[in-house]
């Protein structure tokens, strides 16, 4: 990926060292995933199940449906949110802006996204390998899977959904504080992902489940980097690590 690579040209060593750490806590997370986790993720398993047959078809004919000139200039604009081509320069910049003032804030947000859209990225590409699902509009049939070569086998999951919700929820946690940011940052998120479905690129479950993807992967990350700042005191703050 270019964007892991240019901002490796920058990183200073310290942050290479959080970036190794948090791969192997990302690498390792179901091992010490709890009652709890375990549940969340059967949950996102379930509910990505249920929606191939309750959603895939009727959401893709509604979104067919519905097309207009005014929703497609929408989609062109919001899909970029997941093309990389849009992260690099966001991330980039968000980079430079923190080194320039001296902000820690903007550069270790910068780094959080990047390690967030990597790791989910690894996971995308192993999904829509394996699976091997087929295109909408390939065939317009949700239940072909089993054959990923060329592209229109690549259905599940949504890389620009993965893509987006990693980099906007990591955006969307790190700037809380500011009233505007996180409705703008899940909303975006959001509305790339619908994207998708507009296309006619992705069915419903693989969208969803691209979206999960992004988001646990940017929460991870976020909540890992904080517990991680915490460890002022090792007599008075624990490091703590969850998925």
């Amino acid at each position: 990926m270019i964007l892991p690579v240019l901002l490796g040209c920058l990183l200073p060593s310290a942050d290479w060292s959080d970036i190794k750490a948090d791969a192997g806590l990302y690498a390792t997370a179901p091992i010490r995933w709890e009652a709890g986790d375990w549940g969340m993720a059967a949950g996102a398993v379930g509910l990505t199940a249920l929606l191939v047959p309750l959603a895939d078809r009727p959401v893709r004919e509604w979104m067919q449906e519905h097309q207009s000139p005014a929703a497609s200039r929408t989609a062109d604009f919001v899909r970029q949110a997941g093309n990389g081509w849009w992260t690099v320069p966001l991330l980039g910049g968000l980079w430079g802006t923190g080194w320039a003032l001296e902000s820690p804030h903007e550069q270790r947000t910068a780094r959080e996204a990047t390690e967030a859209i990597a790791f989910s990225a690894v996971v995308s590409q192993a999904l829509k390998y394996s699976a091997g699902r087929a295109r909408p509009f390939a065939n317009g049939d949700p239940w072909d899977w089993g054959d990923s070569r060329g592209n229109e086998g690549k259905s599940f999951v949504s890389g620009h959904a993965q893509a987006a919700w990693s980099v906007l929820t990591v955006i969307g946690f790190e700037y809380r504080d500011v009233p505007v940011v996180a409705p703008l940052a899940f909303g975006l998120a959001g509305a790339c992902s619908i994207s998708r479905l507009y296309d006619d690129k992705h069915w419903t479950s693989d969208v969803v489940a691209g979206s999960l993807l992004g988001f646990a992967s940017g929460y991870a990350v976020v909540r890992w980097n904080r517990d991680r700042a915490l460890q002022v005191d090792p007599q008075g703050v624990t490091f703590r690590t969850a998925f």
